[in-house]
């Protein structure tokens, strides 16, 4: 894989035309775009273990991410993804102007496993702030855990086992479709919160299917 600084690592390709009607310019990179600018992370892995992403978007910022996954059958993929509400001690909270995430999954023939889509935008059409979408949470998480040696219901109850032991989140989990895994969400009033049911849910999967416990990202 080329480095994160290398702009080759995220070079957008057939990006929607709704993004492009914003106005502005785009720009490359892992960078949350400016005001005026989208910034705009495209990502094709092919994971061995597993990743996980903590995003923050600034005031009038515009995010378009895709992430798309190539899994062989007999793969085990866990990624996830956090996505705070700004800058909350700047009064920053839900204050950007669009995110925009893509979420699929292929196996290695190019079918189509499992595609999620999440789009918030404040004030229109996807606010956050909506009953049908965050409500009156400000941290959204989604953790995607595929294999093919634990049965998907089996699955999703050892996740919900973990995410009883989380009791300051509002979470759900359910099998991916396709049988090929378990997918949870998770929503929460703090960062803190988020993060520990995120981590519990990630340690719980890991454990399990790949013999060691997820790492703590707070440490080094």
């Amino acid at each position: 894989m080329t480095r994160r600084d290398d702009p080759a690592w995220c070079t957008p390709s057939e990006l929607p035309e709704e993004l492009l009607s914003f106005g502005g310019t785009v720009r490359d990179g892992l960078a949350i775009g400016s005001p005026g600018k989208a910034g705009v992370l495209d990502l094709a892995l092919a994971p061995r273990a597993g990743s996980t992403r903590v995003t923050r978007q600034f005031r009038g910022s515009r995010l378009f991410q895709r992430t798309s996954v190539a899994a062989a059958e007999d793969a085990t993929v866990i990624l996830g993804e956090i996505l705070l509400p700004g800058r909350v001690a700047h009064g920053e909270v839900h204050a950007y102007d669009l995110y925009w995430a893509e979420t699929e999954a292929h196996d290695r023939g190019g079918t189509l496993l499992f595609a999620d889509t999440m789009r918030l935008r404040p004030g229109h059409v996807g606010d956050p702030r909506s009953p049908g979408v965050l409500g009156g949470y400000d941290v959204v998480a989604t953790l995607y855990v595929m294999c093919s040696r634990v049965s998907p219901p089996d699955l999703v109850a050892m996740l919900r086992e973990a995410l009883a032991e989380a009791p300051h989140v509002l979470a759900g989990a359910t099998e991916l479709p396709t049988g090929r895994g378990a997918a949870v969400r998770m929503l929460g009033h703090t960062s803190a919160a988020v993060q520990a049911a995120m981590h519990a849910s990630w340690d719980r999967a890991r454990t399990a299917l790949l013999g060691a416990p997820a790492p703590d990202l707070r440490k080094g």
